[in-house]
């Protein structure tokens, strides 16, 4: 007889007594006290290569391995430096995948470009290339892949196609820090990868992004549109000269200084968390009806900034909103489905007929070509829908990744067909 689940009045496997340990409050190392102080103690500077900037680019473009690394405010920042510094025209399309976060994607529209969604792999929830091959058309200019939950997408085959194509490719690597995918790190396989340095990311500071590349001339474009609002030069007897476009990306020393103690101390961080996460991920492959979200390819890495895995709802009498609710219950309190992570779906400025859409399209005009709606990638749309997932943290124990698996076990049997 299955075991009674706490939503129907049992024990819960980890109760109020012994909660399993929360995300928040991130750990801050005790080196960034000394750099925050530094920066305190020497005083503010208007110019962005004092202190910390520069010196947080250096510790960037050293632990990836790159030639270059820029600063800015966000990931969200960071893709819509990339996208500025490419050669398009208004009406120009940018592919990205269907599932990911808004900041993906915002750069897109924001110049004047129409976002066209790849469909995904349905169990992994990041794309292919057969599914970015699909979409690919004459007015293609870029790829931003998205290393969702922190599973990195098959770059091999990506990047061929691209390379074929001739089409840059973003890696969008907010979830994927320092992943690797055949010995190479997230972010270095294609033109440039993204980071988030955001309060929830894997590196957590109070909100930072960067961009990481090795090419020069891309480096120097980005730069100019995120750092220096369009200049390049100044006049003698004039002063400064906007050439291009550009906006104020710029990031401030304190969340460098912070970003630099993070740095060094990460890479144990991300070990642990990926050790933790295999480990729950090989304890859930025994539960029948349960299939973790993870590559089975070893060799293209999985983060874990989110943990997640699916149900096959015809094998249990409860929906899969249920079965995420009666895990809350057991004490995974921050479980649960996030359909929002449709992006054609959650874009609703791109639905026809909304105020936002209509004052799109007139500088789009591109756009009316289009149907946006969450059935343009079927894929993406029901992966969503059979998928529970939580943030994963590297505070959990072996201990505690034994109880999620047992609570996880527990519901599942409790509700088994």
């Amino acid at each position: 007889m299955a075991e009674k689940l706490a939503i129907a009045g049992g024990k819960p496997v980890r109760g109020e007594d012994n909660p399993l340990p929360s995300v928040f409050p991130r750990r801050i190392p005790q080196r960034a006290y000394e750099l925050t102080r530094e920066v305190l103690d020497k005083g503010f500077s208007f110019d962005r290569f004092s202190l910390m900037v520069e010196r947080f680019e250096r510790k960037l473009a050293e632990v990836s391995g790159s030639k270059y690394a820029i600063a800015v405010h966000n990931c969200t920042a960071a893709l819509h430096a990339a996208i500025a510094a490419l050669d398009c025209e208004a009406g120009d399309e940018i592919i990205v995948s269907a599932i990911s976060d808004f900041g993906s994607a915002e750069g897109i529209v924001s110049e004047r470009l129409v976002p066209v969604f790849a469909d995904v792999d349905e169990l992994t929830g990041v794309t292919t290339a057969e599914d970015i091959e699909k979409v690919i058309t004459k007015r293609t200019r870029a790829i931003i892949v998205v290393h969702f939950y922190g599973q990195m997408c098959d770059m091999d085959p990506i990047m061929e196609l691209a390379n074929r194509r001739n089409i840059p490719v973003f890696e969008d690597i907010a979830q994927a820090p320092f992943v690797k995918y055949k010995g190479r790190l997230a972010g270095t396989i294609g033109l440039a990868g993204a980071f988030s340095f955001a309060p929830e990311k894997t590196i957590s500071i109070d909100g930072l992004g960067a961009l990481i590349t090795d090419d020069e001339e891309f480096a120097r474009l980005v730069r100019l549109y995120s750092q220096t609002r369009g200049v390049e030069k100044e006049i003698e007897g004039f002063g400064r000269v906007h050439s291009r476009l550009g906006i104020n990306f710029r990031p401030d020393q304190l969340r460098c200084a912070l970003g630099i103690a993070q740095l060094e101390a990460f890479p144990e961080k991300l070990e642990r968390r990926i050790e933790l996460g295999e480990a729950l991920t090989e304890k859930l492959s025994h539960i029948e009806g349960i299939t973790p979200c993870r590559s089975p390819n070893k060799e293209i890495g999985h983060g874990y900034w989110l943990y997640s895995f699916q149900i096959e709802e015809d094998r249990f009498k409860c929906s899969r909103d249920d079965f995420a609710q009666a895990l809350r219950a057991e004490g995974l309190k921050d479980c649960g489905l996030a359909r929002y992570y449709l992006l054609p779906e959650s874009m609703a400025m791109l639905h026809k007929g909304t105020k936002e859409y209509n004052k799109l399209v007139k500088t789009i005009p591109r756009l009316a070509e289009r149907e946006y709606s969450g059935d343009m990638t079927p894929k993406a749309k029901r992966h969503l829908d059979r998928t529970i997932r939580w943030c994963w943290t590297d505070k959990y124990t072996e201990q505690d990744v034994e109880d999620m698996a047992r609570a996880i076990k527990k519901v599942a049997e409790y509700y088994r067909q």
